[in-house]
């Protein structure tokens, strides 16, 4: 799953982990859901992506991903600036390589040049909103590679 793959990237940064993983002052990265706790997390989100008009090997998913902070609106801009910093054109490189989310992409591009406000969670904590869309690598039955 393309969306796992890029969670796993993101918790391979200093600072951030892998949903459960996550220890201590470790951001937790989820995917496709954000639980309630911890207060400071992010999601992954997978999308439907655009549509492969041509039978190159390539399929063009989209990811949102969803930033939280436990009370501060710039804490969590700045963690979707990370993310948007980690992820904009990051080209050429297989994500979890050896895994089973093993994908090649050619291109992750931002969506936007900048997060998007989505405002407050129930629990009152400001949540920002970065979206991606990339072509990976993708050979089926009719489209070979």
């Amino acid at each position: 799953m393309f969306a796992r793959a890029v969670a796993k990237h993101l918790a391979g940064l200093d600072g951030y982990a892998l949903g459960p993983s996550a220890t201590g002052a470790d951001v937790p990265v989820w995917v496709g859901y954000m639980p309630d706790l911890p207060a400071t997390a992010i999601a992954v989100m997978p999308d439907g992506g655009r549509p492969q008009l041509s039978k190159v090997p390539y399929d063009l998913p989209s990811v949102q991903v969803i930033v939280r902070h436990v009370d501060d609106p710039a804490a969590a801009h700045d963690m979707a600036v990370a993310v948007m910093e980690a992820l904009n054109c990051l080209d050429a490189v297989t994500l979890d390589e050896g895994g089973v989310d093993e994908v090649y992409v050619a291109g992750i591009t931002a969506a936007q040049s900048h997060p998007i406000p989505l405002g407050f969670d129930d629990a009152r904590r400001p949540e920002f909103s970065v979206n991606f869309d990339a072509n990976i690598t993708a050979p089926t039955t009719n489209r070979s590679a």
